[in-house]
């Protein structure tokens, strides 16, 4: 009967992998072209979007209700915490290298 957190869990989970990809090869483009601080802002939203989904799946699974949804959820939110994680580690990198950032090695 009560299962709003199982599904707000998926449903969020579901939402965090596209975003991951996407703020992934969006924030990398930014970074190339010197705008990485701004670049940063996208992963965060992803992850904490994931982290929530977490949040979420563990509350529903704990509460017994909507069991299904929130384990789902919380590997959903699991996987798209890793993807997020891992465009925010690349944009860094790719900020880093960019001949636009003053810690780049490229600078004449």
């Amino acid at each position: 009967m009560g299962n709003g957190l199982g599904i707000a869990s998926l449903i969020l989970g579901i939402i965090s992998i596209p975003l991951g990809f996407i703020f992934l090869f969006a924030g990398a483009i930014l970074s190339v072209f010197g705008l990485g601080v701004f670049a940063i802002i996208f992963p965060i939203i992803s992850i904490i979007v994931a982290i929530i989904a977490i949040i979420l799946g563990i509350v529903g699974i704990a509460k017994g209700s909507g069991r299904g949804m929130g384990i789902a959820g919380l590997i959903l939110g699991i996987i798209g915490l890793i993807i997020s994680g891992y465009a925010l580690y690349v944009i860094i990198i790719v900020a880093s290298y960019s001949p636009y950032s003053p810690y780049s090695p490229y600078i004449f």
